[in-house]
């Protein structure tokens, strides 16, 4: 059945299956470029961030301070301490290319879905530069939100490319890097979209082919409600976030090649339940 037209933040897995997008779990080292080296970052200000638990360690006015009282007042359940975490951290990792700016409820443009009327959009957080659509989205969410964020950031995705494709009715493809927090746990993906997929959401039907969406989940599953409570964690969780800066690009990257995997690297995991 064909779903009836709804804002990306609408989306359901349904919504995935019935536009046949799936996930494909993937190990760091495939994840991530072939021999990728995992450092700690070299900015002063995020330097603290890897050994002080609590903001006593940072003077008033510096931008550790924030991000680690964001961290503390996770406790309290509320988004914005998980959106503005966020926001700071990339800040911080200077996730940015040229002159763009990295904005708090950032607006995508205009999307079409099921042949109604296109609605303005936009999304948490995102990094805009030169280019007519954002170059990187995340999504945010408090541990204890019930809300699949997954089907958010593909719609968004997808929107992202249909503004794109209305300055350059040419492009065929791109992949766009993306990260959902849940509380201070991140999740990565590099999710292609093609002119095949966002026409058939522009028009209310099923796309001619799957589209599989690389995803990294960083640690095992007792580890991610904690996500940078733990120091240890916070150390490997940064580590990710800055060497993730490597897939933001201008103009947005194309699509990667589909092909095979080795087997017991990667599951791929399709919105059948």
């Amino acid at each position: 059945m064909v779903p009836p037209a709804k804002l990306p933040g609408q989306w359901s897995s349904k919504d995935l299956r019935f536009f046949r997008v799936s996930f494909r779990d993937q190990l760091r080292p495939k994840f991530f470029r072939d021999g990728e080296e995992f450092g700690n970052p070299n900015q002063e200000s995020l330097a603290g961030f890897l050994v002080h638990e609590t903001e006593t360690g940072a003077t008033r006015d510096d931008p550790l301070a924030n991000v680690l009282l964001y961290l503390l007042r996770m406790a309290h359940d509320h988004e914005s301490y998980v959106v503005n975490l966020t926001h700071e951290l990339l800040l911080l990792l200077e996730y940015k290319i040229g002159l763009g700016l990295m904005m708090l409820y950032g607006p995508i443009g205009k999307y079409q879905m099921c042949r109604k009327r296109k609605i303005k959009v936009d999304a948490m957080i995102t990094l805009v530069g030169n280019a007519p659509a954002p170059l990187f989205i995340a999504q945010c969410k408090t541990p204890s939100s019930k809300i699949n964020m997954e089907p958010q950031i593909i719609a968004q995705a997808v929107a992202v490319f249909q503004v794109l494709q209305q300055a350059n009715p040419d492009i065929q493809g791109i992949q766009l890097p993306c990260i959902t927090m849940c509380g201070s746990f991140p999740t990565f993906y590099k999710i292609p979209i093609t002119a095949a997929l966002s026409n058939a959401v522009q028009y209310g039907r099923k796309p001619p082919e799957d589209t599989a969406v690389n995803r990294y989940i960083p640690l095992p599953q007792h580890q991610r409600d904690a996500g940078m409570d733990i120091l240890l964690n916070r150390q490997k969780l940064l580590q990710d976030l800055l060497a993730f800066k490597s897939f933001i690009q201008y103009p947005h990257a194309q699509p990667q090649v589909q092909g095979e995997e080795e087997d017991g690297e990667e599951e791929e995991i399709r919105f059948d339940e």
